[in-house]
């Protein structure tokens, strides 16, 4: 191997460490972003999203469905475009035993009605225009969710993700015990 062999080597080889140690540098770079990023992001906190518990449904809400004053219902928030929104509405459709209830369809005027179509009879809903506005006022962040209402007041509250989640969330006040992603009255409360 000649002397300029050997350089070229040596060069090649300087330059292949300096590629990977930026390489390594950058790595942790990034890493560290992300870190700074994720706790500059708020965590989610289920007491914090929608209305209160033991707070009455607002105006835009209990006009709209003066049922939801009298009585125990759920009131289920969705999203038209949100995919677990529209796997808890073919899971509703499919079963026999769905809760009877009241569901809002926040979203595109068409799949909001889509969302509709599939839903059971027994179960009250709406889309937009109504339906955001009506979102909008429960203070809702995340969809699905649902709310469980007590003669016209929150008893409990909670994403779900399935219809045995709801029911879960329907269960609260009849025996008192929320499921793992609901609170009821007596939990910690939201603002």
């Amino acid at each position: 191997m000649t002397t300029a062999e050997h350089v070229a080597l040596g060069v090649l080889g300087a330059l292949t460490l300096v590629t990977a140690l930026t390489v390594i540098l950058l790595i942790r770079q990034i890493g560290l972003l992300t870190i700074r990023v994720s706790s500059l992001v708020p965590h989610f906190d289920i007491s914090t999203d929608g209305i209160g518990l033991g707070e009455s449904l607002p105006a835009a809400v209990a006009d709209r469905w003066p049922g939801l004053v009298e009585g125990i219902h759920f009131l289920l928030l969705l999203s038209a475009s949100c995919e677990p929104c529209r796997a808890l509405v073919a899971e509703l459709s499919a079963g026999r035993d769905a809760p009877h209830g009241y569901v809002v369809v926040a979203g595109r005027r068409q799949l909001a009605d889509d969302l509709i179509r599939q839903l059971p009879k027994g179960i009250v809903s709406e889309a937009d225009p109504g339906a955001s506005d009506m979102a909008e006022s429960l203070a809702v962040t995340s969809t699905p969710f649902a709310f469980l209402v007590s003669d016209g007041v929150v008893a409990a509250k909670g994403t779900v993700q399935s219809v045995s989640d709801l029911k879960d969330l329907v269960a609260v006040e009849a025996h008192g015990h929320p499921g793992p992603t609901a609170l009821r009255s007596g939990d910690r409360k939201g603002p």
